[in-house]
């Protein structure tokens, strides 16, 4: 995935794309879906598992 000013690339189609914090904070933002995900909580495996997380949307 492509990764900038700390967001992350889902799909470039879509327009998606994520911010991942420190311990599983994570904003998910898809414009073509109007669509806002924020998620604060505490999860603590590796960033790959927070991306793989983020495909649900």
């Amino acid at each position: 995935m492509k990764y900038g000013y700390l967001w992350w690339i889902i799909d470039e189609n879509e327009g998606s794309y994520v911010a991942i914090g420190n311990s599983g904070n994570v904003i998910y933002i898809n414009p073509q879906k109007e669509l806002v995900v924020a998620v604060s909580g505490y999860f603590k495996p590796t960033v790959f598992d927070r991306i793989d997380f983020q495909k649900f949307f």
